[in-house]
């Protein structure tokens, strides 16, 4: 296997190092110290199209976007790269970085209705929105419920969401059905108070 990166994957890992170098080595400390991510380090990155790396170049938007919006569509090992240039300044933004540029960018591009994409895509790159990604790892905290009218209620609490102080919206898998129901598992895309 050739460990060589691409001409492309090298200039995202340049252009991390340069990022990470200017808007996160200097914070780090206070981040550590703090014990959050602020939101300002994160619109920061995403301005620089690093939250956004696995967005479509071609947005599979219904409405009509800004031609100045639009995903980097890098591939998965160029995502890589720039988490790891991340995390070598600070880890904890790298962290949420990797949550936002991977599972929650992979589902909103598969899984979200046309007019989230809509909604979302375009907020997420220009860095006027930031997600996160509640997930309950036994299946047992968090429950919905159809709510009759096309929606879901949803329940429960989670301990700890990384980066949800932050976010304007999160990614939450909960379970169907009533507590002690197996039931199926939902993935839902809620705004955040």
């Amino acid at each position: 296997m050739d460990k060589a990166l691409t001409a492309n994957q090298k200039w995202w890992h340049q252009n991390a190092a340069a990022v990470a170098d200017r808007l996160l080595a200097p914070a780090a400390a206070a981040i550590d110290a703090e014990g959050h991510v602020p939101r300002r380090i994160l619109t920061g990155l995403a301005q620089e199209g690093l939250l956004a790396l696995r967005a479509p170049a071609s947005l599979p938007l219904g409405g009509k976007a800004p031609e100045s919006v639009q995903g980097a569509d890098a591939d998965a090992l160029a995502a890589v790269v720039v988490i790891e240039e991340l995390a070598a300044r600070c880890a904890s933004s790298a962290a949420l970085a990797a949550v936002v540029t991977g599972p929650v960018g992979e589902l909103l591009r598969a899984c979200a209705s046309e007019a989230q994409r809509d909604e979302l895509w375009p907020a997420i790159i220009a860095g006027e929105s930031l997600a996160c990604l509640a997930v309950d790892g036994e299946g047992r905290a968090l429950r919905c419920s159809r709510d009759g009218e096309g929606g879901y209620l949803l329940s429960g609490t989670l301990p700890a969401v990384p980066g949800a102080a932050e976010a304007d919206w999160a990614v939450v898998f909960c379970r169907e059905g009533d507590e002690g129901d197996e039931g199926a598992t939902v993935g839902l895309i809620v705004p955040l108070d």
